[in-house]
């Protein structure tokens, strides 16, 4: 083994432990995984008890309620809440340019969420929630009884219901029960935001709560609504729904989207969300909560919801005159400028992908693609030309590997030749085959370390294009949605085929197609032709057959981003061909094995071929025994 080729190692070695140091985890990373081993007794009580209470909310369908109802049922309750637990109540709609809001007087809470630039896969108004998808409250004590604030019915003091650009509003719900003991919640709005405010403030609550109690649980709870039109790819994809969620001076975490999850999450929590593909509903607390717990449960063979998420957190009390806990809810697209203007790392629920492959994504992808799209509105165009000025990016080290595949063909019959005459000793074949690289001026690993080198960009535009809502519902060609799978024919009367779906993706077909031209002319240009070389054409082949069904039901634009990439890579090589002469590199190659020849061996390499010798020797001698 030559020098260069050690060095070819090095370099890959290098970039294996640069991968494994950039993406292990921190140390705050760890501590949060010890964290959530451990168990919190008090928080399970809480769950369960907000649970019962919660089975005996009944909550109707915001389309279904009619503009004055009566609450259904009385509960029991002390005699300053007993007259706040029956009536008749209106929905309050409240508006703003992206956001239509029902806020139910009863529990004054959001029960309905549409948003409004966005429509579902079949065309629907965009609904994340409504009234019958979950509850939102809180519970404390009273008189040796759990009050809950779902039972209340608040009076709507006043406000705005419909507010549009840069102004903003304000409603209010109260709850006096005499002067000095008034309940009261602030829903603050903007015009052009997806973000709301809710003030709850309990004016003289040190009186009604035990001095016993520290702390008031806060409960979440909805149903993830299909929004797409093919939720199956979202777990191969990586975008499944979840539950996000973060520490104060930590990275955001997640739990599983691929099986049912109850994980306690106890700690300064700055946020959590119930994330979905595109959209999420998030709950903001920048004085954190105290301690909390999530479950996640998918919901199996319903059409209209893929899982079910339920949160529990804790508010501090700490028996003041006037407690005030100011929170904050987005509800909107996972658009990554849009997260991260509010500076609180919601864009990391964005699927981009870990380490350098977030980098390239966050440093380049996403800035260029942005930049791009000031320009133009098609996204097939904008798409084509990412994959230009990517090709032209990587083009020196296209351009080297070609070059080293080149020389590779060119050496190829005296490598032949060196494997009759060695024949079965594979010692003395890599021995021979290394001092011909080596005296021919070649590296066997110059067309593997340009072809490496572009790994991290594949994989950061792989992550990319399923995760770009900028794409959704984005219609080029035949493809309606770029963000979803194209379709030419879909199979009659359900039928579909294990692997592949129920239907025929065109972008994955020429994908699948000039990938396999591609491995046509590959292999053309491969040096061996033992049983290992044509092992490796038969997997080269295969591979892009397995991908077919795999792509088949992925999204739309990273297909035909690959599509574009090896049309591009086709018209490259034919250029390439046109500009390496290959009479002049074999000219070049035997001026490079007459001056290695003239030069005296270096004592380093002298030694590294008396060792391989000796090795060759023991071998030998191995096999006569």
């Amino acid at each position: 083994m030559d020098r260069n080729s050690l060095i070819g190692f090095a370099i890959i070695t290098a970039i294996l432990v640069g991968f494994y140091f950039i993406n292990k985890p921190s140390q705050s990373e760890i501590e949060a995984q010890k964290r959530a081993q451990d168990s919190v007794i008090a928080i399970q009580d809480s769950v369960k008890k907000i649970s019962e209470q919660a089975q005996k909310v009944q909550t109707l369908s915001a389309d279904s309620i009619p503009q004055t109802e009566k609450t259904a049922e009385i509960k029991t309750l002390p005699d300053e809440f007993a007259r706040f637990s029956d009536g008749n109540y209106q929905l309050v709609t409240v508006e703003n340019d992206l956001l239509k809001l029902k806020i139910s007087p009863k529990g004054a809470k959001v029960v309905y969420i549409e948003l409004k630039k966005y429509k579902t896969f079949d065309g629907r108004p965009l609904v994340l929630r409504d009234s019958n998808d979950g509850n939102f409250g809180y519970q404390f004590s009273y008189q040796n009884q759990i009050l809950n604030s779902e039972d209340l019915i608040f009076a709507v003091k006043n406000g705005n219901f419909a507010v549009t650009q840069n102004d903003s509003t304000s409603v209010v719900f109260e709850i006096v029960i005499d002067s000095t003991r008034i309940l009261r919640h602030i829903y603050s709005i903007k015009g052009n935001d997806y973000k709301i405010g809710l003030s709850i403030s309990m004016q003289g609550f040190d009186k009604v709560i035990p001095v016993s109690v520290s702390y008031i649980d806060l409960y979440w709870t909805t149903k993830i609504r299909q929004t797409e039109r093919f939720a199956g790819n979202q777990k191969m994809m990586g975008t499944a729904p979840t539950i996000f969620y973060k520490y104060a001076d930590e990275k955001p975490d997640k739990i599983s989207e691929t099986k049912n999850v109850s994980k306690d999450i106890s700690g300064k929590i700055q946020w959590l969300a119930f994330q979905q593909h595109f959209f999420s509903q998030t709950m903001i607390n920048r004085s954190h909560f105290i301690r909390g717990m999530v479950k996640s449960e998918i919901l199996e063979n319903q059409l209209s919801y893929l899982k079910k998420m339920e949160a529990t957190v804790s508010l501090p009390f700490t028996h003041k005159p006037l407690e005030e806990y100011n929170l904050e809810f987005y509800y909107g697209p996972n658009h990554f400028a849009t997260l991260k203007k509010y500076d609180l790392k919601l864009e990391n629920q964005i699927s981009l992908g870990k380490g350098i492959i977030r980098v390239i994504n966050v440093g380049v992808v996403i800035p260029t693609f942005n930049f791009l799209s000031k320009f133009m509105g098609n996204f097939g165009v904008i798409i084509l030309l990412l994959t230009i000025i990517i090709k032209i990016v990587l083009l020196p080290l296209t351009y080297r590997s070609y070059l080293s595949t080149a020389k590779m063909r060119i050496l190829k019959p005296e490598i032949d030749a060196i494997k009759e005459k060695v024949g079965k000793d594979a010692a003395k074949l890599q021995t021979e085959t290394m001092k011909l690289y080596r005296n021919a001026g070649v590296s066997p690993l110059g067309g593997c370390l340009p072809m490496l080198l572009q790994m991290p960009v594949l994989i950061a535009l792989f992550r990319f294009f399923p995760s770009s809502i900028e794409l959704r519902q984005e219609a080029f060609l035949w493809a309606t949605d770029l963000s979803s799978y194209d379709s030419i024919w879909d199979f009659p009367n359900g039928f579909s085929i294990p692997f592949y779906g129920d239907h025929v993706s065109l972008f994955t077909l020429l994908m699948t197609i000039s990938t396999l031209i591609y491995t046509r002319m590959n292999s053309k240009m491969m040096t061996g032709n033992d049983a290992m070389a044509k092992q490796m054409q038969i997997i080269q082949y295969v591979m892009p057959i397995m991908f077919l069904g795999f792509f088949n039901n992925y999204s739309a634009g990273l297909s035909y981003y690959y599509f574009l990439a090896n049309m591009l890579t086709f018209g490259q090589q034919y250029l390439f061909k046109l500009a390496i002469n290959e009479n002049k590199l074999r000219n070049k190659i035997e001026e490079n094995k007459k001056k290695k020849a003239s030069k005296p061996k270096s004592s380093w390499t002298q030694r590294l071929e008396n060792l391989q010798k000796q090795q060759r020797q023991k071998m030998q001698q191995v096999k006569k025994k």
